[in-house]
C-alpha cells in the first residue's frame, strides 16, 4: 500500500494535500483521508461530533443535492463547476434515504419534507406512453440514453417505500405497485432472475432484442437490489410478491463466490475487479431475506460479503470505487459511498451480535468525520459534503467528479450509527 503524503504542520487537513497515489491535488480546506483512531468507544463527544456532521450534511443534501422539485442534481464536475444529471431516479432515491436517516436523529420536519419532495418527483416518473410501458417508472440513465434498467428503479425505490410508510400517501404505493406489476413480466422462472434493460419503446434486451454490449453483457440480474418485492409485500400484504424476491434470493446464495457475485457486471469477471457497492446491495438483500424467513443461509451469505469487504479498507479506512480480492484497488477514486454503505452492512450485522465488525465501524465513522468538506468551503457545491472522487478521461479531457452519493450514504450510515447507540431523535435544527 501507499502511504498518505501530507505537508508537515497540516494537522487540521488544511492547505494542500496530495491524495495517496492519485494524479491530482486537493486544495481549499478539504480533509483528505485523515488518519482515524480504530476502536474508540462512542462517548458523548463522539456522539456530538457525529450529530453535528449529520446536521451539516443534511442541510447540504436538502439545499444543494436536490433541486426544489425534488430531483437529485447528480454528480458535481469540479473541473467545470457543473452538475452531471445521471441516473436521476437512483440518485434521488439515495438522497431521500440519507434525509430520512437525518430526520430520525435530528427531529424536525424539514428533512422529511425534502424526502417527500424526492418521493413525489420519483413517482412522477410514471409513464402512460408508449402503451407498452404504461405503469412503469421512467428510471432511465439520462436523456442521451433513454433506456430503463430494472435495477436502477428497484434500488432507487427502496427509500420511496419508506416515505410511504411514514406519510401514508396512497399515491406513492400506487405508483410503486404499478411498476412492480409491470416488472413481473421480466421474470425468468427457470433462471430465477429478471431481464434488466428496457428500451424507450418498451422492448426488453435479451428477450425481445439482442443485448447491446456497449450497455452491458448480462441480459438478466436478480432484481433484488433495493429488495423491491420484499418492500412491496410488506406494504401491501400481498404474498404473490414474495416469490419474486425469495426465489432470486435463493439463486443468489447458490451463485455467491468468496462473498461476492463476480460473474455479474458491474463486477468485471475478466479482471476480477469488484464494483464497490454492487455486492453490498446484494448482501443487504440477503439480510432482508433473512428477516423474512429466518433462514440461516441468507445470514451466512451476508456475513460472507461483510467479511470479504473487511479486507478492503486501507489502514486509514479509505475504500475505493473498485477493489479486487487480491488486494488491488482503484487508487484514483476514493469512495465515501462505498465505505458508508459497507458500514451500513457491518452495523446491521453488529446489531445481530457480530461484534467483529465494530472496529471497522468506528474507523468508518472517523473517516467520514475527517473527510467532510468544511461548511466554509469556497465552493458552495462542495461545502458540507462527504468525500468521493470519481476521475475520468473523456475525449482527451481530464475530469474530477465529487459524487453526491457519498453524502447520501454517509448520512444513512452515520444516522444508523447514532440509532444503534440509542440516540434516535434530537432537537430540531
Amino acid at each position: 500500500g501507499q502511504s498518505n503524503r501530507r505537508s508537515e504542520g497540516d494537522a487540521e487537513g488544511r492547505g494542500v494535500v496530495i491524495h495517496r497515489g492519485a494524479e491530482f491535488i486537493v486544495t481549499a480546506g478539504l480533509v483528505a483521508c485523515a488518519q482515524p483512531t480504530v476502536g474508540r468507544a462512542p462517548n458523548a463527544e463522539r456522539m456530538h461530533d457525529v450529530r453535528e456532521s449529520i446536521r451539516i450534511a443534511a442541510d447540504y443534501a436538502a439545499d444543494r443535492l436536490l433541486i426544489p422539485e425534488g430531483r437529485s442534481r447528480g454528480d458535481y464536475d469540479i473541473t467545470t463547476g457543473e452538475w452531471l444529471d445521471y441516473e436521476p431516479a437512483w440518485h434521488t432515491g439515495q438522497v431521500v434515504a440519507g434525509l430520512l436517516g437525518a430526520h430520525d436523529v435530528l427531529g424536525g420536519d424539514r428533512d422529511l419534507e425534502r424526502a417527500k419532495d424526492g418521493a413525489d418527483w420519483f413517482i412522477g416518473l410514471r409513464m402512460d406512453e408508449p402503451p407498452a410501458l404504461n405503469g412503469l417508472l421512467r428510471a432511465w440513465h439520462d436523456e442521451a440514453n433513454p433506456r430503463i434498467t430494472m435495477t436502477t428503479l428497484t434500488d432507487g425505490a427502496a427509500p420511496i417505500f419508506e416515505v410511504h410508510r411514514r406519510t401514508g400517501d396512497p399515491a406513492i404505493l400506487d405508483a410503486l405497485r404499478g411498476a412492480g406489476d409491470w416488472m413481473i413480466d421480466l421474470y425468468i422462472p427457470e433462471r430465477r432472475m429478471f431481464y434488466d434493460v428496457i428500451t424507450a419503446d418498451g422492448r426488453v434486451m435479451g428477450r425481445d432484442l439482442p443485448m447491446d454490449p456497449s450497455i452491458n453483457k448480462d441480459d438478466a440480474r436478480y432484481g433484488t437490489e433495493g429488495s423491491f418485492y420484499a418492500h412491496l409485500y410488506r406494504a401491501t400484504g400481498d404474498e404473490k410478491y414474495l416469490r419474486y424476491f425469495l426465489e432470486p434470493a435463493e439463486q443468489m446464495v447458490a451463485d455467491q463466490q468468496n462473498g461476492v457475485w463476480p460473474h455479474l457486471r458491474p463486477n468485471d469477471p475478466q479482471t476480477g475487479s469488484l464494483h464497490g457497492r454492487f455486492n453490498v446491495w446484494y448482501a443487504e438483500a440477503m439480510l432482508e431475506a433473512y428477516d423474512l424467513t429466518e433462514d440461516q443461509k441468507f445470514l451466512d451469505a451476508a456475513l460472507a460479503t461483510a467479511r470479504a469487504y473487511a479486507a478492503f479498507p486501507d489502514p486509514d479506512g479509505t475504500m475505493y470505487y473498485k477493489h479486487r480480492l487480491d488486494g488491488w484497488r482503484s487508487l484514483q477514486s476514493p469512495s465515501g459511498s462505498v465505505l458508508a454503505f459497507t458500514g451500513v452492512l457491518w452495523l446491521r450485522l453488529s446489531r445481530l451480535g457480530y461484534d467483529e465488525f465494530d472496529p471497522l465501524i468506528e474507523r468508518a465513522v472517523e473517516w467520514l468525520l475527517a473527510n467532510q468538506y468544511p461548511v466554509d468551503h469556497p465552493d458552495p457545491n462542495l461545502a458540507g459534503a462527504y468525500l468521493e472522487f470519481w476521475t475520468k478521461v473523456e475525449d482527451g479531457d481530464f475530469r474530477v467528479y465529487q459524487r453526491d452519493i457519498a453524502t447520501a450514504f454517509g448520512l444513512r450510515f452515520l444516522s444508523d450509527y447514532l440509532k444503534a447507540h440509542g440516540k434516535a431523535v434530537g432537537a430540531a435544527r
